[in-house]
């Protein structure tokens, strides 16, 4: 079932190729499909910018050492893996998508939310300070910004604001 929802994903041209390489690693049947979709892939290949057809796999290569691992562009920004020492690249515009798989997020965004969300700012400002130390650090950006994975902090906001 799920493999016909993604068929049709795949025709109506709807997923990323983060979404795709993603959803390779879900099963041999899902790795199967989508490499043979060569429509799919010709398509990926002219939104990441190239001017012919290459190989799946060096657009593969190519999207986890040089691009962006969710749109596939060109990129500057490296972040830092929550369970190794690894890298990965990410775009400005995927880091900034609010809700996305790569978003990352700042402590004063972190503040403001929480602010917002619970009036008593100054009682509880240490208390977030200290349940931040939880977070993991994915940057420190060229301003001194610490930047955080906003799925990770979107799961521990519960325990912030208690």
């Amino acid at each position: 079932m799920f493999a016909d929802v993604l068929m049709v994903l795949m025709e109506k041209e709807l997923l990323s190729a983060g979404c795709l390489i993603r959803m390779m690693r879900c099963s041999k049947h899902i790795k199967s499909l989508v490499e043979n979709d060569n429509v799919t892939w010709k398509c990926i290949h002219f939104k990441i910018g190239y001017k012919q057809f290459k190989s799946i796999e060096h657009t593969i290569k190519s999207i986890r050492n040089f691009r962006c691992r969710e749109c596939g562009q060109q990129t500057s920004r490296k972040a830092k893996l929550r369970f190794s020492n690894a890298y990965v690249n990410i775009c400005t515009n995927c880091c900034q998508e609010e809700h996305g798989y790569n978003e990352l997020v700042s402590r004063f965004q972190i503040f403001n939310q929480s602010c917002i969300d619970n009036g008593n700012w100054q009682r509880k400002k240490r208390l977030i300070l200290k349940e931040m130390n939880d977070l993991h650090l994915a940057q420190i950006s060229s301003l001194n910004k610490y930047m955080y994975w906003g799925f990770e902090w979107r799961r521990n906001k519960l325990s912030f604001l208690k």
